[in-house]
């Protein structure tokens, strides 16, 4: 008999059922494909906006001199500055994968990645660390959304208490603070000429950030989307 891993759930799962959205396995998670249609949310995303669900996304905590973790775990020499994000190649089996790294604070960043590699890239950055830093999978402790559209940071604004205008909170910029009066983490990651946004927030408050941004998105016309519109942008 074949042994089948579980599949991944995030915290909105019922949410997503409740709003009729067409569920399929994406990477170990039961995720979204749609809604309405993939074409309907992608006209949606490029008028107004979308509203979506990452928790699938692998998430890696990194505490200590992050720069000599990723020279010794990933054979990469970088230098960022606090509040900025930057890609990183991860090689898996001859494939080259791109993982978005967000300087957080001196010591700290958090490192995105697609959901089968945060446990691999995790053992790789502290296997070879030698003390210098520690990496902490927290992939299944954060919920994930995703604002992405041209009222996207509109919106967004309305619920933080930090400038993220265009002007001050540029692509691949990332900010710790206060989201409709709990804490998240707020990374600018633009899909082509469209703002994008993704949030991550303790997996339980999940629930209510999504109700939270669910309720003002109907003031701009932004609908939940699942991940074949998003696809389609990234075209």
């Amino acid at each position: 008999m074949v042994k089948k891993s579980p599949i991944g759930q995030s915290a909105l799962h019922n949410i997503h059922i409740d709003l009729g959205a067409s569920m399929f396995e994406y990477n170990g998670w039961n995720i979204p494909s749609h809604y309405t249609s993939p074409e309907e949310e992608f006209d949606q995303i490029q008028q107004y906006g979308g509203l979506s669900d990452i928790s699938h996304y692998g998430k890696i905590l990194v505490h200590g001199n992050v720069e000599e973790c990723i020279a010794n775990g990933l054979s990469q020499e970088i230098k960022t500055d606090i509040g900025t994000s930057i890609t990183l190649n991860f090689t898996e089996d001859s494939e080259i994968a791109q993982l978005t790294l967000s300087k957080l604070a001196s010591d700290e960043a958090i490192i995105i990645s697609k959901s089968a590699q945060s446990h691999l890239v995790t053992q790789i950055l502290n296997d070879s660390s030698e003390l210098c830093a520690h990496a902490i999978d927290i992939s299944s402790t954060l919920t994930g959304l995703q604002l992405v559209g041209p009222l996207s940071e509109k919106l967004l604004s309305s619920i933080i208490e930090f400038d993220i205008s265009s002007s001050n909170f540029i692509d691949l910029n990332c900010a710790q603070g206060s989201a409709a009066q709990i804490h998240a983490t707020i990374i600018r990651k633009d899909i082509g000429h469209f703002p994008s946004y993704n949030i991550f927030v303790d997996r339980g408050y999940g629930v209510y950030m999504w109700d939270t941004l669910f309720d003002i998105s109907q003031n701009y016309q932004v609908v939940p989307v699942g991940i074949q519109a998003i696809s389609l942008l990234s075209k």
